[in-house]
């Protein structure tokens, strides 16, 4: 027998591995054959076990250290597995320590070896990763998802242009959040979960880029409500010359402008423009090249700091109106504008009344009492927020068609197919 071959000394046959009992001369015992010879000497009384050999379980029991059980000094002296300080009951041999009887029990399971459902739980987590406790993937996916976001929407909004290579990376943050997250586990559920994560992003950062564009060239702050205090006299004067300037255009009277280009910041094409004007715009516009119309759409981008596929035709045909009007203005002509009072929708005091408007409007002013200039507050705050409202509603469509629009072009499905496959396979680990 080679040193450090555990024989049993009853049967002869190997312990290794097995549930096994040892006394202080090094000798080893199987479990099951002690408790034999335990219950054989008890049978036969009197009679002592053979020389040189340990014999029952008594006899080895009582030369067996604690420290040589296997459990160490909380062992069990029924077969020397470990046992909890205060427990009286071996759970794997059903040794009592008190009576210092044996009562019948399953033997226990080796705690090393891998059982069949074991082995289902490890294919199980395997497929699954994190699936029982997905929690922490989505909180590392949507960590990094929420970087790629601003990732992707600050370089869209800087260069006016969607790198479509910049989806990948967003991609392949989500995978790395996610896997993060997961704690190295993978499989399928980790991997969807990161795909999910990466769609929303890339959606996100489109979303962000557009808002940003649409902001600044409509203002976004100015869609917000105003407060009756944020109501300031240049407001209030504004709205008492609207109302002097509705009734001179009421009673049949001409304003004079000081800048007759108001008509035109006002105006909208084709409704608003005199018909002359409109005539001539489209007559210019069926004889431009598709160079000239791309010279004029990239004029209108750069203008407004926004992509020329942004600008459509109708924006080149106004553009193309006012030039018209400004021309024949400089000219000396008088324009028909269909409606006179077009300018109200854009005047603001003092700078865009006449000296007679002006006057009157604060003579007006100064000449109510405190409660009608505080029902003047009320009413121009009400009126502000109303066309706010609306005037926001229309900041929401844009920024959703711009966003829709975001999407029309067959690479951007592309890319983004892409930065989902990415997105599965670094957390998958696939």
């Amino acid at each position: 027998m080679s040193q450090g071959e555990k024989i049993c000394v009853h049967c002869g046959k190997s312990c290794a591995g097995q549930a096994r009992v040892k006394d202080s001369s090094g000798n080893y015992a199987h479990t099951a054959c002690a408790e034999q010879r335990s219950g054989d000497a008890s049978k036969s009384r009197g009679r002592t076990a053979a020389s040189g050999e340990a014999g029952t379980m008594a006899a080895i029991l009582s030369d067996l250290d604690a420290k040589d059980m296997i459990g160490g000094e909380h062992s069990c002296q029924g077969c020397g597995y470990p046992m909890e300080d205060d427990a009286m009951v071996c759970l794997h041999c059903g040794f009592n320590r008190e009576s210092g009887r044996q009562y019948g029990t399953k033997v226990g399971r080796d705690p090393n070896k891998v059982t069949a459902g074991g082995k289902a739980l490890g294919a199980g987590a395997k497929v699954g990763g994190a699936a029982a406790a997905p929690l922490f993937p989505i909180i590392g996916g949507c960590v990094a998802g929420l970087l790629g976001a601003a990732i992707w929407g600050g370089i869209a909004y800087q260069f006016n242009v969607e790198f479509g290579w910049i989806a990948v990376i967003v991609g392949l943050l989500c995978g790395i959040g996610t896997g993060f997250g997961a704690r190295g586990e993978g499989g399928t559920v980790v991997g969807v979960i990161a795909a999910v994560i990466a769609i929303g992003s890339i959606a996100l950062g489109k979303y962000m880029a557009v808002t940003w564009t649409v902001n600044d060239i409509f203002g976004m702050d100015e869609f917000s409500q105003i407060s009756l205090g944020e109501v300031d006299e240049s407001l209030i004067l504004t709205r008492v010359a609207d109302d002097i300037s509705r009734d001179f255009l009421d009673a049949g009277r001409d304003i004079d402008w000081p800048n007759p280009e108001i008509f035109i910041a006002a105006a909208e094409f084709p409704d608003d423009f005199p018909d002359d004007v409109v005539d001539d715009t489209f007559e210019i516009w069926d004889e431009m090249t598709l160079g000239d119309k791309f010279e004029y759409r990239s004029m209108i981008a750069g203008e407004f700091d926004i992509r020329p596929r942004d600008v459509d035709d109708e924006w080149i045909r106004e553009t193309i109106a006012a030039e018209l009007c400004l021309v024949r203005l400089d000219a000396g002509e008088t324009l028909a504008w269909s409606d006179p009072y077009l300018p109200l929708n854009v005047s603001s005091w003092p700078s865009d009344y006449p000296d007679s408007i002006r006057s009157q409007a604060t003579a007006r002013w100064d000449a109510m009492d405190v409660n009608e200039q505080q029902d003047l507050r009320v009413s121009v705050m009400e009126e502000h927020n109303m066309l706010r409202d609306r005037d926001g509603e229309f900041g929401k469509a844009i920024v959703k068609e711009g966003f829709i629009e975001s999407y029309s072009h067959p690479l951007e499905i592309l890319f983004a197919f892409l930065a989902i496959g990415a997105a599965y396979k670094v957390a998958a680990y696939e």
